[in-house]
């Protein structure tokens, strides 16, 4: 065999070894790795310990069970990566992947960071995406988890994952929940299909966003137009884990009163060229507000205090609904974009029942003279009528004299048939 067939030959051979003995068997078994100590420790005896492994041994799932053991090196496909990647041309370079990629998926991220580095100068490879990789590894990183709806008159908490960071900087802005209602019932009231760009607040190819997490606009930092005052601003000392491992811990915020508010997290500063934000919606509540169907195209709406239940009356409920008007006799026949906008006052124990279109889909904002606010996004309303159900219903019993007949046989069989009836039906 040529060189280029001989590493061919064994980059294959390789690869298939680490399909049947790398920690990648393990990826059905996910729940083995969340048996962490509390101190975010990873497990150094057990099945887990995939960082506590050398270049001969594996842990792997067999058909005898999941198993640590060493492999010899004409079956361990690091042994064979090393000994292709020492070679030239497409393959030597390939097999560096691979070996790079067997560091990071062991969570041996100091050794993947070498590796990586190496590759990086020695091929001159220019994918970016391979440079933002080794940053990602080394430099300081952030992500905020997802966090419920939270109850105003007490701190709100974040979650927050970071790596390699020893302090991050927040800071708060109240978000333009009015001009975004505004600028939605403007959008769908001057909505016209034949129009190429209908984008969201006057900016191109911007879909209108979810009314009660409208994060899609906070995608960019050039869409700040819904922000308003700054509201907050703290830090937070971190202590990270060795080896550029993952740590998640809790933020208490300042942020006390109701409202939505843009939290943004930094790390660095701006004349380092790999700082980071990040970005998270958090939405405090003080006020509730629900609906339930009654029929006959109506709605009841109920507000009420988030925190003790208790009724808001005389809140004004603003109610705002599109949809299409298929009419023929409209705009030359093709369907046209219709709004309704009206408003309603719930009575002293906090209810409205407002009649709405069918067809449409709503959004409701309760409002009040001391400032509360509650929002239900677009709820699509369909009638389909309240059927009485009737209870008196035809039945049928039967025997006969054997559960199965030859062709030519007599069958022998009863029945009976009546309503059976419940009450005075």
């Amino acid at each position: 065999l040529s060189e280029a067939k001989r590493a061919e030959a064994k980059f294959k051979w390789g690869q298939f070894l680490n399909q049947q003995f790398s920690v990648d068997t393990l990826q059905q078994d996910a729940w083995l790795f969340r048996q962490r100590s509390d101190d975010g420790k990873l497990p150094e005896q057990s099945v887990a310990a995939i960082h506590t492994l050398a270049e001969t041994e594996t842990i792997a799932k067999l058909a005898t069970g999941i198993k640590r053991f060493s492999l010899p090196d004409e079956f361990n496909p690091i042994r064979i990566f090393q000994s292709v990647s020492q070679g030239e041309g497409s393959f030597a370079k390939s097999a560096a992947w691979e070996l790079i990629q067997i560091s990071l998926n062991r969570r041996q991220y100091p050794q993947a960071a070498e590796q990586l580095q190496s590759y990086l100068t020695r091929f001159a490879d220019r994918d970016e995406w391979k440079r933002n990789l080794l940053d990602n590894i080394l430099q300081p990183r952030l992500s905020f988890d997802s966090v419920p709806t939270q109850l105003a008159g007490q701190p709100a908490k974040l979650s927050l994952l970071f790596r390699n960071a020893t302090q991050v900087d927040f800071t708060a802005r109240r978000v333009d929940m009015e001009k975004i209602l505004q600028d939605t019932k403007t959008y769908y009231r001057n909505f016209r299909p034949q129009q190429a760009n209908n984008g969201f607040g006057k900016m191109a190819n911007e879909p209108v966003p979810n009314l009660t997490s409208p994060a899609s606009l906070f995608d960019e930092n050039k869409i700040d137009a819904y922000l308003l005052e700054q509201v907050a601003e703290w830090n937070q000392p971190l202590e990270p884990r060795p080896n550029h491992w993952d740590r998640r811990v809790q933020v208490e915020t300042p942020l006390l009163q109701a409202g939505l508010y843009l939290v943004e997290g930094a790390v660095g500063t701006k004349a380092q060229p790999n700082a980071q934000r990040v970005r998270i919606l958090v939405s405090i509540e003080d006020t509730a507000l629900v609906q339930k169907p009654l029929g006959d195209d109506q709605w009841l709406l109920v507000g009420s205090d988030a925190a003790s239940g208790q009724a808001i009356a005389g809140a004004n409920i603003e109610m705002f609904g599109f949809g299409w008007d298929h009419s023929q006799n409209n705009n030359g026949g093709r369907p046209k974009m219709i709004t309704e906008n009206f408003a309603a006052r719930t009575d002293v124990d906090g209810m409205a029942k407002v009649k709405v279109k069918q067809g449409l889909q709503w959004f409701s904002v309760l409002r009040t003279k001391q400032g509360r606010r509650a929002l239900l996004g677009f709820q699509p309303f369909w009638n389909y009528g309240l059927n009485s159900p009737s209870h008196a219903e035809l039945k049928a019993f039967g025997v006969s004299d054997r559960p199965i007949y030859r062709p030519g046989e007599t069958i022998k069989a009863k029945f009976w048939l009546g309503f059976a009836t419940y009450g005075d039906e």
